[in-house]
Parts: structure tokens; C-alpha cells; sequence
């Protein structure tokens, strides 16, 4: 069962979606600041030290933000990833 977990922080939040994958749990973080960049990150593992990867948006507005959270909260990472992110 996908698990997901929402943190407010200043100046920004992040929600991360996690399931398990085999023997390891893969976990998705998405980060969110009030100056509008986004920042999706996997682990491929919630214990390695190091992203597989991290993609970043610059200027999304508050609505695609929240609209990009929905999707993660709901674990729709393919269309998260139709998005135009930078690397």
C-alpha cells in the first residue's frame, strides 16, 4: 500500500509518495516553494543517500502547483512526468 506524507514548512512544503517495489520502497518527493519552483525527486530506495534523479519547474503557479501535488498524492507519477522538467 502506497504510503504519503505531506510536511508544511516555511518557505516551502514537500509531500513525498512512497510503495514498495520488491524488496525496497520507492519514494517521490515533490517540493513545492512560495517563489513558485517545483522540485520532484525519486529514490529508488528511501535508504540511499543520493536521488536517482531530480527534476526541477521554475515559475508554477500556485493552481499547477496544488494541481501537481493531487497527482502525486494519488500516485499518477506518468503524468507528473508528461510535464516539461528541467533537469
Amino acid at each position: 500500500m502506497p504510503t504519503v506524507t505531506l510536511v508544511t514548512r516555511y518557505p516551502s512544503a514537500w509531500l513525498d509518495y512512497g510503495y514498495e517495489n520488491e524488496d525496497k520502497w520507492t519514494v517521490y518527493t515533490m517540493d513545492v516553494s512560495r517563489t513558485g519552483t517545483v522540485l520532484l525527486t525519486k529514490m529508488a530506495d528511501q535508504d540511499d543517500e543520493a536521488p536517482e534523479w531530480e527534476k526541477r519547474m521554475e515559475n508554477v503557479s500556485r493552481e499547477e502547483a496544488l494541481r501537481l501535488r493531487g497527482l502525486l498524492k494519488d500516485g499518477q507519477i506518468d503524468e507528473i512526468l508528461k510535464k516539461d522538467w528541467m533537469l
